[in-house]
């Protein structure tokens, strides 16, 4: 079974193209505040009563930026996977329950049940962010949906940069153990995709690959998702 695609994207009209290619899951962030910057709210908005039928993720942006803030995000009950980066928060001996606290005040507020994708920064020395292995038992005690992938710096290099196959294969087996899904990204193009493929992810999340001259802060191209997913869904070669 081929995996899905998610296709990050920043406003309505990148929605459209995602959404009249196929893509699986739309996501949505803003490039230019991070690797999982947030849209404005009335953006999400629309992109939900616009297209009530696709299956819908959004980036909430750093849980450091979260605890500056005295309001409550309300996030449409339209999106079913919710998201945020746990960067600076490598010291911090408590970000668990403030992680928490923040997901149960946003449900709270949207009167929702939303399923939550812990973040890996793969790159997490820079990001000063926790190791992965505290991530995955983190997400697995709190009831999170899965578990993504992806790197905090756009200009460090791509996940394979900093995670080798064996080691993702690893964190996968303990993920999928847990019932979690497992999501990779971080500067994916389609020539990594049949290293990664054999892994067994179940998604792949992309935005700079189907952007225009694959530039992540670019417009996405209908052509450029085309051109991933044949990949994407191509057989996968069989060793000798």
């Amino acid at each position: 079974m081929a995996p899905r695609l998610l296709v990050s994207v920043r406003n309505l009209e990148e929605a459209r193209i995602a959404h009249h290619a196929n893509v699986d899951l739309i996501d949505l962030k803003e490039p230019h505040k991070g690797s999982l910057g947030m849209v404005e709210l009335s953006t999400a908005q629309k992109i939900a009563e616009v297209l009530p039928e696709a299956t819908l993720s959004l980036a909430l942006g750093e849980l450091s930026e979260r605890k500056q803030k005295s309001s409550v995000l309300r996030i449409p009950t339209a999106f079913r996977y919710l998201k945020i980066g746990l960067s600076g928060e490598e010291e911090n001996r408590t970000w668990q329950e403030e992680w928490q606290s923040l997901r149960n005040n946003i449900e709270a507020e949207a009167e929702k049940s939303f399923q939550w994708i812990a973040v890996i920064y793969v790159d997490h020395e820079l990001a000063k962010s926790p190791a992965p292995d505290v991530i995955i038992e983190t997400a697995i005690t709190t009831g999170c949906a899965g578990v993504l992938f992806d790197t905090w710096s756009k200009q460090s290099g791509s996940l394979l940069d900093w995670l080798s196959v064996e080691q993702l294969k690893a964190y996968r087996e303990m993920i999928q153990g847990a019932g979690l899904l497992t999501a990779l990204a971080g500067s994916l193009r389609e020539n990594h995709l049949p290293i990664l493929r054999p892994i067994g992810t179940d998604i792949f999340a992309v935005r700079g690959a189907v952007c225009e001259e694959n530039d992540r802060v670019g417009t996405i191209s209908a052509t450029r998702i085309k051109t991933f997913q044949e990949v994407l869904n191509s057989p996968i070669a069989q060793p000798g």
